[in-house]
């Protein structure tokens, strides 16, 4: 993980005019324990060409990749892709990259997923309810719906169903996720050809664009009947 994020990170710097590797820096340390997390991963502290200070990153196997228990894994999930790429553009989520390695962990091939640090973050589970706000609850709740993600669920969001409905409404005028949708498959065409190229497969189907197209058709139908109603 750390050989293949330094290799990523390097290229950046030379398409950046580096002539040598004078200024630049990549040092790891470990993630934090007490912020969880069962896939592998670590912390990287990246300063590139032209930059005057780090940048701290997260780095971690994709969902269905090696855990801390385990050197074996299962494929690349393309949904958590497309959704970290959609969580960025809408602002929600981190600016994310992705890091495809040349070499095989285990028996499967590791998607990393690295994600810029936000030192203020407070994982959800350190607030209280009354703290955090319902409007962000329902947003939380909104997009674990529509995006099928697991660990977001109702529980996190005790408000009424007409006050969901109408925090909702707004978010996705907010958002303007229809739109963002489609731009976020332009965003992670590349990862997408590169694996090809590669010949990773994807879980559950043989074609990335195959799952992808009906995972968007679902969100999209969603949105549109929730703006309709």
């Amino acid at each position: 993980m750390r050989e293949a994020t330094k290799n990523h990170f390097q290229q950046q710097h030379y398409k950046l005019g580096a002539e040598d590797e004078t200024d630049f820096g990549c040092r790891f340390e470990a993630r934090p324990i007490h912020l969880g997390g069962s896939r592998k991963n670590t912390i990287a502290y990246v300063k590139l060409h032209g930059q005057n200070e780090e940048t701290k990153f997260n780095i971690k196997c994709h969902h269905f990749g090696p855990s801390n228990s385990s050197a074996h894994g299962q494929s690349p999930e393309i949904n958590e892709i497309y959704c970290y790429k959609l969580l960025e553009l809408i602002h929600v989520g981190p600016q994310v990259q992705f890091i495809i390695p040349k070499r095989f962990t285990g028996s499967k091939l590791s998607l990393y997923i690295v994600t810029r640090w936000e030192d203020d973050f407070i994982p959800l589970s350190g607030n209280t309810e009354e703290a955090v706000g319902v409007d962000v609850l329902v947003q939380i709740l909104l997009l674990g719906t529509f995006l099928f993600i697991d660990d977001l669920h109702s529980k996190n969001c005790e408000c009424d169903e007409a006050a969901r409905m109408e925090v909702a409404r707004k978010c996705l005028k907010k958002w303007d996720l229809l739109s963002q949708i489609d731009l976020a498959i332009e965003q992670i065409t590349p990862e997408m050809d590169q694996m090809k190229q590669q010949e990773i497969g994807f879980k559950g189907f043989n074609s990335s664009s195959e799952k992808l197209d009906q995972y968007i058709s679902t969100i999209k139908q969603n949105i549109i009947k929730l703006i309709g109603t």
